[in-house]
């Protein structure tokens, strides 16, 4: 993704400690990655963060719903579920929703 569009940032967020070694790990080897988890104080930083990214790609995760509460648009990557069931972040405007079957 960098490579095709280099002035891209990519902000990790996560607060577990696995996720936290990870997210640092992949910070310090790809170029214009940050873990903000890290470098924020808190949930309220975060969200002003997320109110300013162009797109978050997630899975269905809280930062899915709490990037919707913001109005940023969300790509939201998940494994297997009904098709029929197309959920979206909480608040968001319109989903669009494409499956693929096995």
């Amino acid at each position: 993704l960098i490579r095709r569009h280099p002035s891209c940032r990519i902000f990790l967020f996560g607060g577990g400690e696995k996720e936290k070694k990870v997210l640092d790990e992949w910070a310090a080897r790809y170029l214009n990655c940050f873990n903000a988890s890290a470098a924020l104080h808190g949930l309220e930083e975060e969200l002003i963060l997320m109110s300013h990214l162009n797109v978050m790609v997630s899975m269905d995760s809280a930062n899915m719903h709490l990037a919707s509460l913001t109005a940023t648009p969300v790509v939201s990557v998940w494994g297997g579920h009904p098709p029929l069931r197309r959920f979206h972040g909480l608040g968001a405007k319109s989903a669009i929703c494409r499956t693929k079957q096995p």
